[in-house]
């Protein structure tokens, strides 16, 4: 045996001295980890758990089976001194209800001085769900609002353009409209029953008002709008809807 393979074995015996002598007292009363929120594994070479909170049963489980690659490579660069990160760290987990999905944003770090890797995972399941749902949401919002009008708009307290539901308006570019003063979208041949529906205190709909499109002429629209008010029923713009009336 060379003197370079002594050190080595003189190294990874005294790391493992390190994991043995630590591992046992982290997850257990007063150790570092016992009040973690998330999953917490202390893993060697090839994945071996070596120790791992009650957090960490699924992903625990799934280092024993070898189901997910990128973690065995997360924990072969920590156990080369590099730290790694998956995000998200989706795995299944089969139960009562059946097969579920569940995801964690694991950071991966090295630990004992390289003998082992510390994850650290922190559950972001519900933060996936809910993040689908709002996109399912917005989307069938968007194809409603589609079917409905022309497009959605908003205006701020001072009676400007905040907020349209798509770029092209009457041949304006949406972005060309935010911050201009909603009076002068409007035409002067086809007055409505407000002055200025884009700065309506109270709800109505479906009232016939001329609107200037790119090229300054007038074009009839339907207008629908609601007043926005704040906690405290101060007003503070308004929003609604625009149907162009075909002739």
């Amino acid at each position: 045996m060379t003197l370079s393979s002594d050190r080595n074995s003189d190294r990874a015996r005294i790391d493992q001295d390190i994991v043995d002598e630590t591992v046992p007292g982290l997850f257990s009363p007063g150790g570092s980890f016992e009040s973690f929120p998330g999953a917490v594994i202390i893993a060697g070479p090839g994945g071996m758990v070596l120790g791992a909170n009650d957090r960490a049963d699924l992903v625990s489980d799934c280092l024993r089976v070898d189901r997910h690659p990128d973690l065995r490579e997360a924990i072969e660069s920590a156990l080369r001194g590099q730290t790694a990160h998956i995000n998200p760290l989706v795995l299944k987990q089969t139960g009562s209800e059946g097969t579920t999905e569940r995801a964690f944003d694991m950071a991966v770090l090295p630990w004992a001085e390289g003998a082992a890797a510390l994850l650290l995972g922190r559950d972001i399941t519900f933060e996936r769900s809910l993040r689908a749902a709002w996109i399912e949401a917005r989307r069938r919002f968007e194809d409603i609002l589609a079917l409905a009008a022309d497009f959605a708009w908003e205006t701020d307290r001072q009676g400007r353009f905040s907020f349209f539901s798509r770029d092209d308006i009457l041949g304006h570019s949406a972005s060309r409209l935010i911050g201009l003063d909603s009076a002068d979208f409007l035409a002067s041949d086809l007055p409505g029953t407000f002055a200025n529906p884009f700065m309506t205190c109270g709800e109505f709909r479906d009232q016939e008002y001329g609107c200037l499109d790119g090229d300054g002429r007038t074009v009839p629209v339907a207008v629908s709008g609601r007043p926005i008010v704040d906690a405290r029923g101060a007003w503070r713009g308004a929003r609604g809807i625009c149907r162009v009336i075909e002739n």
